[in-house]
């Protein structure tokens, strides 16, 4: 069936019967996301809808897992009909169809509006004028209306987090990835050395303090502090490979479940060293600690937002968790990072039969050193390696078995499929941004070999 519409999509229609009875309610214009969940007999497909799963008849080919995008043409005969198009179509889509839409939406159709219009739908998020209220105070509290700052407040709107300054900044400082927690400890630090070394007063935090407690003492405030380090960074030390796993494994439990405190911790580190003046302590040393701890503060809340599945059905960014973590090496930090694909369907990580995940250490011998891993619940395991260069790749070649070894006392089958060089020397791990004329979006890059 083909019905003609003021916007020039495709002509291609859905016809949904039961939106209503799934609490979903459509009106005419609307842009929806939606992804096919599964293909029945007689064209009759399975799809989910900001979270509703609906039945709805296709006059076309359509795959399972396919991402859609749909245009709300009217009703008819108590049916709703539904365009799609996909979403390589949505940049090519002309200003002026969705100008025809923000008008029936008694929106301004100027170019501000339809670019915050494609946002908007790129990350599933309904085109109301409190959505255009909202992203447009976003991209204020940046530097004004450009690609970049659209894709940053769009994503941190999917994400649920607050449209905030201090949010915001947190995100722009994550994803321009120009500092990292390995770097920022190792820089604060150093500044706590130096500190340290300087004051002539000592005292302890009382036993069983903890951060709701304000220090009263600059040794007080430097030891809560030597603290919050601690614990964000993961242990390194000579236990066992067993051992050290489970070490390993609940010092991440206790950094993703109380990121929050390690926030606030931080904060009122920063809050007092502003508030108090501390002779003990010069000016300048106080400054420039104070913008590390910022910094550090900035690096925990901004990868916190990427990793929040969308409050919306499907998620536009690319489906992995990412973390990182400062490993402190011979009394130098360096970076941990962790990869997890995420599932886009209703299995949590605990239920599902296969995880891909990246694992990454940027060491100081070998530089920055890759695995890709595929864990299978039959406890298989699948191993490729990325390097930056000969050297670390003939070490790790010649000692891979001793870890093959370890893996397989834990009962792991491994397939070892080698390791390589890397092309350009440098593989991202976390979640950055592309930008490319008008289009910016989030990408990430994984380790192919």
């Amino acid at each position: 069936m083909q019905i003609n519409s003021g916007v020039n999509l495709n002509k291609i229609s859905v016809n949904i019967s039961n939106s209503s009875e799934s609490g979903l309610k459509f009106k005419q214009g609307d842009i929806l996301k939606g992804q096919v969940e599964e293909i029945k007999e007689n064209g009759l497909i399975t799809l989910n809808i900001n979270g509703k799963l609906i039945d709805a008849l296709s006059t076309v080919e359509i795959n399972i897992g396919e991402e859609l995008y749909l245009l709300v043409e009217g009703i008819k005969d108590g049916k709703t009909i539904l365009k799609i198009f996909t979403p390589e179509k949505l940049n090519n889509m002309d200003n002026s169809d969705l100008s025809n839409n923000l008008k029936e939406m008694n929106l301004p159709a100027d170019d501000k509006n339809v670019q915050m219009a494609k946002k908007l739908i790129q990350h599933n998020l309904p085109l109301t004028a409190e959505n255009f209220k909202t992203i447009s105070k976003g991209v204020n509290l940046l530097t004004g209306h450009t690609p970049k700052n659209l894709e940053l407040v769009a994503m941190a709107l999917a994400k649920g987090a607050p449209i905030t300054q201090e949010t915001l900044e947190s995100l722009v400082q994550f994803l321009e990835g120009e500092s990292n927690l390995a770097s920022l400890t190792n820089e604060t630090v150093n500044i706590l050395n130096e500190i340290e070394s300087n004051l002539t007063s000592s005292s302890e935090l009382p036993a069983g303090a903890t951060t709701n407690i304000q220090p009263k003492s600059p040794n007080e405030v430097m030891k809560l502090l030597n603290q919050l380090i601690e614990t964000i960074t993961l242990p390194a030390d000579e236990s066992s490979a067993s051992d050290l796993a489970d070490k390993i494994t609940q010092a991440i439990k206790i950094n993703l479940t109380n990121d929050n405190d390690l926030v606030r911790g931080l904060s009122l580190v920063k809050e007092i060293l502003v508030q108090k003046e501390t002779p003990e302590i010069s000016k300048k040393l106080t400054d420039v600690l104070i913008n590390k701890l910022d910094q550090m503060e900035k690096e925990l809340s901004g990868q916190k937002i990427p990793n929040v599945m969308s409050k919306f059905s499907k998620d536009s960014n690319p489906n992995f968790y990412y973390l990182s973590f400062p490993i402190k090496v011979e009394d130098e930090y360096r970076l941990s990072e962790l990869k997890i694909s995420k599932d886009a369907g209703k299995k949590s990580l605990a239920d599902m039969d296969k995880i891909k995940f990246i694992v990454s250490l940027d060491t100081s011998k070998l530089g920055l050193v890759i695995f890709n891993v595929e864990w299978n619940k039959n406890a298989s395991l699948k191993i490729e390696g990325l390097v930056e260069n000969e050297t670390a790749l003939k070490y790790i070649d010649n000692n891979f078995n001793k870890l093959i070894k370890d893996l397989e006392s834990h009962k792991y089958l491994v397939y070892y499929n080698g390791i390589k060089v890397s092309a350009n020397g440098n593989e991202e791990m976390r979640l950055k941004l592309e930008e490319k004329a008008e289009v910016v979006g989030p990408f990430g890059v994984d380790m192919l070999i």
